[in-house]
């Protein structure tokens, strides 16, 4: 196990674990290290010999609870925004994914919103438990989305359903996740990491170089546009993050009252 701040890095039976390891903070995406320690973890997954397939997962009850509004906060409190330059290197964590040659699977309980949805919609397969949920929630925050979310979203149940879950930013059980296509699997609580690792032994025994070509094959033509994408997403959160609807979503956030937007 490699020193992350973080996560975790393991390997068992040729199933590499990455597992969010935050989890006071529900593994909360921080910013300033999570992004790059995820890029860093796949790429050494994707490389490591000892790795058939690989498991993305969360310490504790949740998946991830989107990005850390803490450091949102902080960064207020320094006079700093979301800069266009930041937002394009957490996309390149999607295609950090999709470019890994291994399967990767999300094991997702309790929260999956935010920045957490966009990551567990990057995992090739993803087994959710029945008492899970999923929100795009970066319209809470008075943020259009980042990390490739919409792009994910639009590509598995289409413009206006996802639209529907941009815009409103309600909850998504894990029945209706998997009915538009945002899960492969839903599975009693108990049994999640049982189904998820019996998904991975499959996954294990079959073809890697065929699953690695499947791959290459399905994003590089259904995904060749994403460069493209990254730039209209950065523009969008940077823009986002200087309206004063921002400020006003993170501070009644942490003070657990509802937000008042002005559209300013």
């Amino acid at each position: 196990m490699e020193g992350y701040k973080t996560l975790t890095y393991t390997v068992d039976d040729q199933i590499g674990f990455i597992t969010l390891n935050r989890p006071k903070a529900g593994n909360a995406l921080d910013v300033d290290i999570s992004y790059s320690e995820l890029k860093m973890v796949v790429k050494k997954a994707a490389a490591d010999e000892a790795t058939k397939v690989i498991v993305i997962r969360g310490k504790g009850s949740h998946f991830c609870a989107g990005g850390d509004i803490v450091s949102f906060k902080n960064r207020i409190d320094r006079g700093e925004r979301l800069e266009e330059g930041e937002v394009r290197e957490a996309a390149k964590m999607i295609q950090c994914l999709r470019a890994c040659p291994k399967p990767v699977i999300g094991m997702i309980q309790g929260a999956c919103v935010g920045a957490g949805l966009s990551l567990a919609m990057a995992c090739d397969l993803r087994v959710m438990g029945e008492k899970s949920f999923m929100a795009m929630a970066f319209v809470r925050m008075a943020l259009c989305g980042d990390t490739g979310g919409i792009y994910t979203l639009v590509q598995a149940c289409g413009p206006a359903k996802a639209l529907e879950y941009m815009m409103l930013g309600d909850t998504i059980s894990a029945q209706e996740a998997y009915q538009f296509g945002l899960a492969n699997k839903v599975v009693p609580e108990e049994k999640l990491e049982e189904e998820t690792l019996k998904l991975a032994k499959r996954l294990v025994k079959g073809p890697s170089r065929a699953y690695a070509y499947q791959k290459k094959i399905v994003w590089n033509w259904f995904c060749r546009d994403y460069p493209i994408y990254m730039e209209y997403e950065a523009e969008g959160m940077s823009a986002c993050s200087y309206t004063d609807d921002y400020v006003e979503a993170v501070e009644s956030f942490l003070a657990k009252r509802p937000p008042e937007f002005k559209g300013r």
